[in-house]
């Protein structure tokens, strides 16, 4: 109960703040079984973002532990199914709490490679969480140029094989690829009119 009034919560905040949002490939998001969301990440609120706007769809996903020290946004990120991660701290138990909800609740989970809005490096620890749980990989991208123009892209999902051994250099191609891909999704977005076309 708590999770929908929060989620609502969100959409109406999201509304004012960025207007409507378009959502292409919705259907992709769409699934009988739990997945790992994997986007870029570029706004405080990405995660409430894509929570949101995916619905029906449950979520869970991480937030850093100075957020959950805010009464109302601390309340509001649990209601969320948010967890509380120390960024400077190497997270073994999150990434092992993480495997174990993936695997035991009906929840899909949020995650930004990047770890930081203020990165561009992708890290793979979603790899190790797919590798384990065996939860597809879904890849999506936000792109906002104003109020009322926004647009949401969900990708292709991707499988990963848990019989193969996760290495380095599997982990590189993959990282690598999901790069790609972000590129991919990003060159789908609507392209910006110029003042020609909204003046005729």
């Amino acid at each position: 109960m708590f999770y929908r009034f929060a989620r609502q919560c969100v959409r109406l905040y999201l509304f004012f703040k960025l207007g409507p949002v378009k959502v292409q490939h919705r259907e992709r998001a769409q699934r009988d079984q739990p997945y790992i969301l994997v986007a870029e990440h570029h706004h405080a609120w990405d995660a409430l973002l894509y929570a949101s706007l995916l619905a029906p769809t449950p979520f869970f996903f991480m937030a850093k532990q100075a957020l959950f020290k805010r009464p109302v946004l601390g309340r509001l990120l649990r209601w969320l199914n948010a967890f509380p991660v120390d960024r400077g701290q190497a997270n073994v138990a999150a990434l092992h709490d993480t495997i174990d909800h993936l695997k035991t609740q009906p929840e899909s989970l949020i995650v930004f490679p990047s770890g930081s809005r203020y990165s561009t490096t992708l890290k793979s620890g979603y790899l190790v969480v797919a590798h384990d749980t065996g939860a597809p990989i879904i890849p999506a991208v936000f792109q906002s140029r104003g109020w009322g123009r926004n647009t949401l892209i969900v990708g292709e999902p991707v499988v990963t094989d848990p019989d193969q051994p996760l290495n380095r250099k599997q982990r590189e191609r993959a990282t690598h690829e999901l790069h790609q891909k972000f590129v991919g999704l990003q060159a789908e977005m609507p392209k910006p009119k110029s003042l020609l076309q909204v003046f005729s």
